[in-house]
């Protein structure tokens, strides 16, 4: 599944804590060429509240207190916690990622 956290030039908005997850698993995390890019139209701003965005921590963790993922900006701080989806729903980048796969895959 292509997420926010995939776009090429992500690390410009959030930075991953590579130190804290697991080897395995850090291909979960890494950027895809071409995916989301700022370039296309459709995906100009980065969404921080997608509901396909990594939450700031996992279970799954290293460490489970410490996060995976943070924003760039110090004064953000708008990444979900966890993976609790209860009451959030989906955001119209969420939509256009949706269409996008599915007319070009």
């Amino acid at each position: 599944m292509i997420s926010p956290h995939h776009r090429m030039d992500r690390d410009h908005c959030v930075e991953v804590h590579y130190e804290n997850i697991y080897p395995i698993d850090h291909q979960n995390d890494a950027t895809c060429t071409g995916c989301l890019t700022s370039e296309n139209k459709i995906f100009k701003e980065y969404d921080y509240l997608s509901i396909l965005h990594r939450p700031k921590y996992s279970v799954y963790a290293i460490n489970p207190e410490l996060p995976i993922i943070t924003e760039r900006n110090d004064s953000l701080s708008i990444l979900p916690d966890s993976y609790n989806y209860t009451g959030r729903a989906l955001y119209p980048s969420d939509i256009k990622i949706f269409r996008f796969l599915i007319c070009n895959f």
